[in-house]
């Protein structure tokens, strides 16, 4: 993790740890943006953001700032099911720290928070059982959601609030 963002852990009885961002980060949201299935931000209000889906059968995919896509991609040619980070041009080695792909199987999304800035991207997938994190650098803040007939609760952050 790249752990940008200050977090909260918690231990759950069957002895994993579960990883959110701080509880104080609710209060440098903005005003809800709220959408169903896609949901598409550019200029200031994605220069940092909090996000949330709910449970997505139907798939999962973000692209942040035309560079880094996140996706929930189906099983295929000895790979599990998983949540995958790319880097659409894989020459941008420098953001990801040398890696153009990163993945973790992951049977199900109930629940997705992302939460990212100019130079971050943190992600938080099941209640914070599984999260990935990587820099990235994109030219002009921007963010694409596609999550078939799922609710998208987006909110731009600011530190002055």
């Amino acid at each position: 993790h790249c752990l940008a963002l200050p977090r909260e852990l918690t231990a759950v009885s069957d002895g994993t740890v579960r990883q959110a961002p701080v509880r104080e980060l609710a209060g440098l949201r903005g005003t809800l943006i709220s959408a169903r299935g896609e949901l598409a931000v550019a200029g200031d209000d994605a220069a940092a953001f909090d996000l949330e889906v709910g449970a997505c059968a139907g798939g999962f995919s973000m692209t942040v700032g035309g560079v880094l896509t996140v996706a929930l991609l189906p099983a295929e040619e000895g790979l599990p099911q998983r949540l995958e980070m790319r880097f659409t041009d894989e020459g941008r080695s420098g953001a990801g720290c040398g890696r153009a792909v990163r993945w973790e199987a992951l049977e199900e999304i109930r629940n997705l928070r992302a939460v990212g800035d100019r130079s971050s991207l943190e992600v938080f997938v099941n209640d914070g059982e599984l999260c990935m994190s990587t820099r990235v650098y994109a030219p002009s803040p921007s963010l694409a959601i596609e999550a078939p007939d799922v609710r998208i609760s987006y909110w731009p952050l600011s530190a002055h609030r």
